[in-house]
């Protein structure tokens, strides 16, 4: 169910994009639908159907904030630190 707020966030925003007026507008826009989205979801009269609708508009819009986030710096790390053990050799 959450497969495409994952792809979403595999897509990122260069430095660029990411200081352009246009992103900031609509990152702008977007925290005021999370804010307003927020206020809503306070209302005590909502139905569960109602509170989870509104949850997953909250979720998908922190998605796309998610966008201009700068991406954490790729590491390899080591996958065998030695050779591989012959286990035929040691079970038989």
């Amino acid at each position: 169910m959450s497969a495409p707020l994952m792809q979403i966030a595999d897509l990122r925003l260069t430095d660029d994009e990411r200081n352009s007026p246009v992103w900031q507008s609509v990152r702008g826009h977007l925290e005021r639908m999370i804010a307003r989205k927020r206020i809503e979801n306070d209302n005590p009269k909502l139905t569960d159907v109602e509170t989870a609708t509104l949850r997953g508009h909250i979720e998908c819009l922190k998605a796309m904030l998610a966008l201009g986030r700068t991406p954490p710096p790729l590491t390899a790390t080591v996958a065998r630190p030695g050779p591989r053990p012959d286990l035929g050799a040691r079970y038989g």
